[in-house]
């Protein structure tokens, strides 16, 4: 028996928290909420389900978001999947990752 129920959050670096929020957005329907922000350090929480969030991270002095690598070798944690809530779901963010190219 499983003593949890899912995924609360995970942590994500980037360089561009608008760009990343816009995606997740405009893509998946996401909402969120900037909760820290200073010269150094940005925390914006993206709400991607009724119990998940992404915990997004920019930090002014951390360069690792530039690092592009080949899927599979980008270290610890190489991706997530987010799972659509319906069929009807699912086609409608693949006509919005098909528009976006």
């Amino acid at each position: 028996m499983s003593l949890a129920s899912g995924i609360n959050h995970v942590a994500v670096m980037t360089g561009d928290t608008e760009r990343f929020v816009e995606f997740y957005g405009g893509v998946f329907g996401a909402t969120h909420e900037v909760v820290q922000e200073s010269d150094e350090l940005k925390l914006t929480l993206v709400s991607i389900g009724p119990t998940a969030q992404l915990n997004v991270f920019e930090i002014a002095s951390n360069t690792e978001h530039q690092r592009q690598v080949p899927m599979f070798g980008r270290g610890r944690l190489d991706h997530l999947a987010l799972e659509a809530s319906s069929i009807e779901s699912f086609d409608e963010i693949r006509h919005r990752l098909l528009a976006r190219g």
